[in-house]
């Protein structure tokens, strides 16, 4: 017996172990993760070679496939192609007979809530490469300008062409959809064109080599990278003042993105293969901390509140997940090889990876960005729309428009949301509550009725009007821009 009870001690010992081994194969990864956490829950492949994502907010992206017969496709968040621009669609934009080809989509963004696709096209380059240098931009300088074109996506029509500069390697669209912003990097320059009007109204030389764009969540400042100057130009939005801002020797700035308050800048530095986060304080940038998050930091998103920041390391092959407050990296993982491009959709909590050497897209679960309490509404937001607006916010859509489903374009879903979120127009936002209620009043003493919004991401909003659904909130601010004359965006809470 003396014998045999060890024997049937190891015996339990190592069928204990298989069992835990058993358990944790077969219990899903995602059970023992922890809050702050991302986890793979799809991979879209097939008829998309992405260059860059863009998220409408309402659970909408938009690809843009230089890689893939130069078209454009827009997915829903539940991994559905909803749309499908080929290459016939930029055939629309008039081009010379040269030697450069067929015009690509470089890059592309959403403005209105998904209702337009800004696409920035050029001739084919001899080169791919991202980082723009003097070799890259030689034989752009011998081409035509390239051209940006303004989408509708909800009946598939180009409603505008306006010609920008050379390599327009980044494109976005001001929160408050004023400004359509071009970085154009081989003519060195930016070029700011009126969303509305269409027409260019500011050309702001820069240098070597623009190419990250962001603005704070008012549309005050603009911040754009210089990435072989090793510098930050700062624009103001209201007169086009331009400062420009060292950030140190060899840092090659890339991407940049602006807390929603504007106080903070966050840099991927490919110099020194850092990420940066900077104080913005009149006019200059103060550097806070500088980490290393992975090999050649490129694409940064925020979280709409500015809590984190998600960074595609390109040679590192893997996304990090960073605590803005700290900049500690919370979470790290492995996609597939060259991530170029990434976009955060906060109403599902997905984040969308693109791999530019493996030709798909990467779906990430943030696990700890699932809200866990629906917006309550205060007595702050508890006011209704002025008069002359009080039907279009009380009527319910009862037609649907009809569209043609082709090669070139498949309808969209409804726009209609869930009705337990609100929509909210927002006609100002301020940092101080005091010059919120003096813009207030002045709203008042027009007869509009507004009202203040909860404080959140560190500014005060106000609002008018609540909607569940974007036709009515567009058709609302149309109306109240053809009224009022007043300009307002959507918020959806």
């Amino acid at each position: 017996m003396n014998e045999v009870y060890p024997l049937s001690i190891c015996i339990s010992k190592i069928w204990l172990l298989v069992s835990i081994w058993l358990f944790v194969d077969i219990v899903p990864a995602w059970s023992f993760q922890k809050e702050d956490s991302l986890v793979k829950i799809q991979t879209i492949e097939g008829n998309i070679g992405p260059r860059s994502i863009h998220n409408s907010s309402l659970g909408e992206f938009l690809i843009s496939n230089p890689r893939h017969d130069h078209s454009l496709s827009i997915f829903n968040n539940k991994f559905e192609e909803i749309s499908f621009f080929d290459n016939s669609l930029l055939n629309q934009i008039p081009q010379k007979e040269d030697d450069f080809g067929k015009l690509i989509p470089i890059t592309a963004c959403f403005s209105h809530f998904g209702k337009y696709a800004w696409v920035s096209t050029y001739p084919s380059l001899s080169t791919t490469s991202l980082i723009p240098t003097e070799g890259n931009c030689e034989s752009a300088y011998k081409s035509p300008p390239g051209y940006i074109f303004k989408l509708n996506t909800q009946n598939a029509r180009v409603e505008a062409t306006i010609t920008t500069g050379k390599y327009p390697v980044n494109l976005i669209a001001t929160p408050d959809y004023r400004f359509i912003i071009a970085a154009n990097s081989c003519s060195k320059d930016l070029h700011i064109i009126d969303a509305n009007t269409h027409k260019l109204i500011q050309v702001i030389p820069l240098g070597k080599y623009p190419l990250g764009l962001s603005t704070d969540s008012q549309s005050r400042y603009l911040f754009a990278t210089l990435t072989e100057s090793s510098q930050m130009a700062i624009i103001d939005l209201k007169n086009f003042e331009v400062k420009q801002v060292s950030l140190g020797k060899n840092e090659n700035p890339m991407f940049v993105q602006v807390s929603p308050n504007g106080k903070f800048v966050y840099v991927s530095l490919a110099g020194s293969g850092a990420l940066g986060k900077y104080i913005f304080d009149q006019d200059t940038l103060i550097l806070d901390k500088k980490i290393s998050s992975g090999r050649s930091p490129r694409s940064l998103e925020l979280t709409p509140d500015g809590s984190y920041l998600y960074v595609a390391n390109y040679l590192s092959h893997t996304v990090g997940k960073v605590r803005t407050a700290d900049m500690q990296i919370i979470d790290t993982v492995h996609t597939p090889f060259n991530p170029v491009d990434l976009s955060f959709d906060p109403e599902s909590s997905q984040l969308w990876v693109a791999s530019n050497q493996q030709r798909n897209i990467s779906v990430y679960l943030d696990l700890g960005q699932r809200s866990s309490q629906p917006y309550k509404r205060t007595e702050e937001s508890s006011s209704t729309l002025s008069p002359s607006l009080q039907a279009v916010a009380s009527r319910s859509v009862v037609l649907e428009t009809q569209r043609s489903t082709s090669t070139m374009y498949q309808a969209r879903n409804s726009q209609d949301i869930p009705r337990d979120t609100l929509i909210h127009l927002i006609l100002g936002s301020f940092s101080e509550r005091a010059n919120a209620e003096k813009f207030l009043g002045k709203l008042s003493s027009r007869g509009i009725v507004a009202f203040l919004l909860p404080k959140e991401e560190g500014v005060i909003r106000i609002g008018m009007g609540t909607f569940h659904s974007v036709k009515d909130a567009r058709t609302a601010a149309s109306q109240l821009k053809d009224e009022e004359g007043i300009s307002s965006w959507l918020k959806i809470r």
